[in-house]
């Protein structure tokens, strides 16, 4: 190199200029109060449940009906949290109110779910995150004493809260919930049935048999038309006349509860999810599912049968004649949902195990987490109490 052009060697030491490195934005947890507000979230928020764990039960047109038919005149605290770029990285739909426990008037913040949501969960990009993010906000308040979220499931993100919370000095517990018990579906229906009990199997046989000599057996799928709301209604009605009627839990016992299904139903008519599955003898209904298929899964959030035809079993008919068909279309997972239950397990030993969780801020949060989870337990420990 000509020496004329060599730089000097003071500045060749020197270090080069770096430019500072541009903050990011922060993270921002925003409140949605309003229904106005909730559905302006609809397309990020499916879409985060697409990244996430896209189950009907966290996709927004499923929380908006349910929302609109049993949380309509509530306090909504549904929690966002956008990330750096402004997208939308999770959310927490809770709802405010006022409960009893223990005989105290306790704060609460709860899941915007119920027994008709069969399961809940935090969706978040990273868990971990969102935890600290909603945990920190939350902490910014004093007006609750409880948060309880109700039936995670195992893996859930929302398990990611407890030990956020703990981080931030709060109590929590956790309490285990729902046995919900789902088959995993093989490729060919001969693998599934060597799963079965041989008894089992022998019984479901002798029962089909007995059926096809009281008169011609079909089965129809429904999944949308014009007829589909009465044929709903067709299977409501079978499940009124058995145990749920006379316990007074049936659908049709309960107007808005009603509404709500019918609702669901027409949703994912429209969405191409629907599933109603119907068992007949002759002109006769006998048996009934209202499933939902998203995805490799089928959801069964309703069956029923006639109980005047207990003795062919025709619920465990219907449940074969589904199960055939989801398997010889590829399906992958035939999921139960709701409690464990004798019925269910005579198809698979396999099941979610999900979970409420509970955040305590506060005196009487320490009060309410030491009389739930240290003093009650010891007293059913005690006296044998179930």
């Amino acid at each position: 190199m000509d020496p004329a052009l060599q730089p000097p060697a003071t500045l060749l030491a020197r270090p080069v200029p770096v430019a500072p490195e541009r903050p990011r934005p922060s993270l921002q947890v925003q409140r949605v109060c309003d229904r106005d507000g909730f559905l302006a979230l609809a397309r990020q928020w499916d879409a985060l449940a697409a990244r996430c764990d896209d189950q009907p039960f966290f996709r927004h047109g499923f929380l908006r009906l349910w929302l609109d038919h049993f949380g309509a005149d509530a306090n909504w605290r549904l929690l966002t949290l956008r990330d750096g770029r402004g997208r939308l990285a999770a959310t927490l739909p809770l709802l405010y109110g006022t409960t009893r426990m223990y005989g105290l008037t306790v704060r609460e913040l709860q899941s915007a779910a119920n027994a008709h949501s069969c399961r809940f969960d935090l969706l978040a990009d990273d868990a971990g995150v969102a935890a600290d993010a909603f945990v920190s906000h939350l902490c910014e308040f004093d007006d609750w004493d409880m948060l309880r979220l109700v039936d995670v499931p195992p893996g859930g993100r929302a398990h990611a809260l407890l030990p956020a919370a703990e981080r931030a000095g709060l109590a929590v517990g956790r309490w285990s919930s729902l046995q919900s018990p789902y088959i995993e579906l093989p490729a060919h229906w001969s693998e599934f049935e060597s799963r079965l009990r041989t008894k089992f199997r022998a019984n479901l046989r002798r029962r089909r048999r007995r059926l096809h000599e009281l008169g011609e057996v079909s089965v129809l799928r429904v999944d949308g038309g014009a007829t589909m709301i009465d044929w709903l209604d067709h299977g409501l009605r079978i499940e009124a006349g058995g145990w749920k009627g006379r316990a007074g839990t049936a659908i049709l016992q309960s107007p808005g509860t009603q509404q709500f299904y019918r609702a669901l139903a027409q949703q994912a008519a429209d969405d191409g999810r629907l599933a109603l599955w119907f068992l007949r003898l002759g002109e006769r209904v006998i048996a009934f599912q209202f499933a939902l298929e998203q995805g490799e899964r089928l959801y069964l959030l309703k069956p029923a049968y006639d109980e005047g035809l207990a003795d062919v079993s025709p619920g465990h008919l219907l449940i074969e004649d589904v199960l055939r068909d989801a398997i010889g279309r590829g399906l992958r997972e035939f999921d139960f949902l709701g409690p464990d239950m004798p019925w269910k397990r005579d198809w698979t030993d396999r099941f979610r195990l999900h979970s409420w969780l509970y955040l305590f801020r506060g005196v009487r949060g320490r009060l309410l987490h030491r009389l739930k989870f240290q003093l009650a337990p010891t007293v059913k420990r005690m006296t044998g109490t179930p």
